[in-house]
């Protein structure tokens, strides 16, 4: 399957949360985005998430990326709807 979008909804009505790819091959979050309270926001993802790449471009150093969330100062909940191209 192609990776089409996604839809990124934060529930909580006190705390922030932020967006992007984790490595744990080196233990490091790299935040792209943020969701206010309440917020909702659609992305277009790209076909090659989570893929790396050496010498050139911003890939990352573990083959196990993943997209990941963080919350502010306490848990949110965060709802996520993912759909194919």
């Amino acid at each position: 399957t192609t990776i089409g979008f996604c839809v990124l909804s934060n529930l909580d009505e006190t705390n922030y949360i932020e967006y992007g790819i984790r490595d744990p091959g080196i233990d490091v979050f790299y935040p792209l985005g943020e969701l206010l309270p309440g917020e909702i926001c659609v992305l277009r993802l790209s076909r090659n998430l989570l893929e790396e790449y050496t010498g050139v471009g911003t890939g990352t150093t573990s083959p196990g990326n993943y997209f990941w969330m963080k919350a502010n100062t306490a848990a949110c909940v965060v709802q996520v709807l993912a759909f194919e191209r």
